[in-house]
Order: structure tokens, then sequence, then C-alpha cells
């Protein structure tokens, strides 16, 4: 019958056909990306995907952001030469290109532990209590990472934060009373604990995870599927959250107390050489707020922002603040701190100082 009536009224038909036509035509036009006044491009947004839909996520190998990135909250992430970031005040996710330009709205989510392989982003939606999320970097198929529990139903998995490494995402787990380290596949399936224990952090570093466990107060090691468990470091060290970091074979830590002076040190992930970097007391300095380290070098923060050598040496001091700085990340070449609520960088010369997002309203 629908033929029929094609062949009937098939003048009337092609008439209304190119006036479809036309629409479309017009149509995606005005989907196309135009940036604002400010130079910024509105992205799909939130483009949650609807629930039933199948997502492949293929094989990611590598790592998404950096352990002194991932260890300072992970805010800023860097890709392919694009540069991600949360704007927590109007919790959204941002994407621009390392020289500034091309700035687009990825998502409607204040992300953090912000993590970037291939096109895919794996991030900590704090927009939705911290529940794990995965988007495309072009914000399409943007999901809620859930995992099957022993009762066999799907459950959301809370993170403050957490890092993917080869096709591996390990976290501690929120939810947990036990706060264990976890890890789970990309889309979601290998749910698995790798600690009895508690952990109150974790960073890791090649094929090893590092973890102060909040039992003991000792930093211990042991492999990415949790195997060769060991004590690395005993408490008398006196090393509290955030204050060690491993990365590129070594193992940084700051250790001491005010009255007995504080120490800045490494010791090979194999726990064969440990040095000195730096005494902190005799010179007036103080306690480490925090640091970060990229390739040969330290930046971190004992009374002025400052940068060192992984041995010690050319410490160089690069800008002055007004007040202390933490959460320290590096990203391609500026220096990303919070200072007082607010997120600043500077150039890693410290040149180019400005302020880039407020952490809280």
């Amino acid at each position: 019958m629908s033929g029929f009536l094609i062949k009937k009224k098939n003048g009337l038909m092609g008439r209304y056909l190119l006036v479809l036509l036309m629409v479309a035509v017009l149509l995606s036009g005005c989907g196309s990306e135009v940036p604002d006044e400010d130079g910024v491009v509105e992205g799909p947004g939130d483009s949650q995907s609807e629930e039933g839909d199948v997502i492949v996520v293929e094989e990611l190998n590598g790592v998404g952001n950096t352990p002194g990135n991932i260890n300072s909250g992970g805010l800023v992430a860097i890709s392919d030469g694009w540069l991600y970031y949360p704007d927590p005040m109007e919790e959204l996710l941002y994407k621009e290109k390392t020289d500034g330009s091309s700035k687009t709205v990825v998502i409607d989510h204040y992300a953090r532990s912000i993590n970037v392989i291939e096109d895919w982003i794996f991030y900590s939606n704090w927009s939705d209590n911290r529940c794990l999320y995965r988007v495309k970097t072009d914000g399409s198929q943007g999901t809620k990472i859930m995992y099957t529990n022993e009762e066999g139903k799907m459950r959301s998995i809370y993170c403050n934060y957490m890092t993917l490494v080869d096709n591996w995402i390990y976290l501690i787990d929120l939810k947990d009373v036990d706060d264990k380290i976890y890890r789970l596949r990309p889309d979601g399936s290998g749910w698995e604990p790798l600690i009895e224990d508690s952990a109150d952090s974790f960073c890791i570093d090649g094929d090893w995870i590092f973890y102060l466990s909040a039992s003991d107060d000792c930093i211990y090691r042991m492999r990415l599927d949790g195997t060769e468990r060991m004590k690395f470091l005993d408490s008398s060290e006196d090393i509290d959250d955030g204050d060690y970091l491993a990365t590129d074979g070594w193992l940084y830590f700051v250790h001491g107390s005010i009255t007995d002076g504080f120490k800045f040190e490494k010791i090979e992930t194999e726990g064969t050489i440990r040095a000195t970097i730096e005494n902190m007391n005799p010179d007036g300095r103080g306690y480490i707020h925090s640091f970060n380290v990229d390739g040969d070098w330290i930046y971190y923060y004992p009374d002025k922002l400052s940068k060192i050598g992984t041995d010690g040496s050319y410490q160089t001091f690069l800008h002055e603040l007004d007040g202390d700085a933490s959460l320290m990340h590096v990203a391609g070449d500026f220096i990303y701190f919070n200072v007082e609520g607010t997120v600043h960088r500077v150039k890693i010369d410290g040149s180019g100082y400005e302020p880039v997002f407020d952490l809280i309203k």
C-alpha cells in the first residue's frame, strides 16, 4: 500500500522529500562546533549512555596519568597534545590544546583522578558522589562504570583517586569500610581485591604497587596482581599519607618531625640504594607541603615554590606565593598547584604565573 501511495502522488512526494533534505542539511550545520566569545567550544555535555547500551572498550595499554599527578589528586592530565582539567565551580571537564587554543567542554561533570588513554577518559565524578566514570575524549559514550557483586547485583564504585595502568583500573573503594585496594578492567569486569589489610593511599611505578598501610603505618610493596607483598619501609620512618611517591624506579619520601628534623630521601624501588636529597631543617626550611617528580627534577614547596635535581643538586627558587602550595601537578611545560583553594600554574622556568580554576565555592 505504501508503494502505491508513493507512485500515485510522486509529484507531491518528491517536493516533500526535497524539503526534508534541506531541513537535514540545515540541522547538520547547526551542530557544528563554534567557539563562544571566550573561545570555548560547547561539546556534547552530559552524554550519558542509556542503560543497556553496549559500549566496547578496547584493550588500553599505557598509563592514564603520571604517578605524581595521581598522587596529587589527578586534577590535570595531558595526552596527545591536549590538556584536560576541571572547572569545579561550573562542574565541567575541559580540554584544550597545550598552546591554550581550542578550549572545549568535554562533559558536564566535575572530574578528578583524570586518566586519559587513547580516546578514553576515566575519572572520579565528584558531581555524582565520586563514582567511577568513563567518557570518550570527544564527550560521547559517557557512562558510570559498575561491577557485579557477590549477590549478582550491579554496584557503583566510589573512589577519591584511582589510576589506569595497562588495561587495569586500580583504586581504593570508598564504600569498603576496610579501605582495600581493588582493581578491575576498564569495562567493569574482573573486579578483585589486592590486599587483605587497609590502605591509606597507594601509587604505582612499573610492575610495583606501593601503599601506606592503615594497619601498621608501614609502606608495603607488591606486584600489580597483589603477589610478592613485603614490608618496604617501617613505621619508624614516620611517613604520612601523601609524603611519598614512587616513579621512575625510585620511591621518594619525606620523614621526620619538627623536633628531630625532616629529611627528603629516596630509595630504589628494588630496595638496594638509599640516598638523601635534602635535610630540611638546618637552614630553616621546614616540612615539604607538596612535591612531584618529572624527569630529572623534583618540584616542591618547602617554604618557597622551588625545584631540585633528583640527586639533590641545582636547587632553584621558582616563584613567591601568597600561601602554601599543595596538590603539585606537572603537565607539559607547566607546574599546577593549589594555593588557598585556587589552582594556579607557572612554567617550569618560573615564568607565566597565573590562576587557572577555583577548587572551592
